[in-house]
C-alpha cells in the first residue's frame, strides 16, 4: 500500500492482482458493483487510516449511489481497521 499524506490512506494506493495485471481499489471496488448490479450489497474491509471522503469519492467514480457506512473494528480498545458497507442493508436512522 502506498502510504497517503497525513489524511489517511486512499483506495488508489491499494494494489491488487488480477489474472497478472495490477489493479488499485477503487477498481477493485468497480468491480465490485458490477457483479452486483442489483442489490449492489457491498463489504470493503480496509486499513485503519483509510479516508472516509476518498472511500466516498472512489464509490461515486464507481458508479455507486446510495448510502455508505463506515465500522471502525477494533480490538483490546484499539483501532485495528475499518469496515466499509455500501448498499440497501446500511443503517439509514445513524
Amino acid at each position: 500500500m502506498k502510504e497517503a499524506e497525513d489524511r489517511g490512506f486512499s483506495l488508489d494506493g491499494i494494489e491488487v492482482e488480477d489474472g497478472g495485471r495490477k489493479v488499485d481499489g477503487g477498481a477493485v471496488l468497480r468491480m465490485a458493483f458490477q457483479a452486483l448490479p442489483l442489490s449492489k450489497n457491498v463489504a470493503y474491509h480496509l486499513h485503519k487510516s483509510t479516508d472516509g471522503t476518498k472511500t466516498a469519492m472512489s464509490a461515486i467514480q464507481a458508479g455507486f449511489r446510495g448510502c455508505m457506512e463506515l465500522e471502525e473494528n477494533t480490538h483490546n480498545r484499539k483501532l485495528k481497521t475499518i469496515t466499509a458497507y455500501f448498499g440497501s442493508q446500511v443503517n439509514h436512522t445513524t
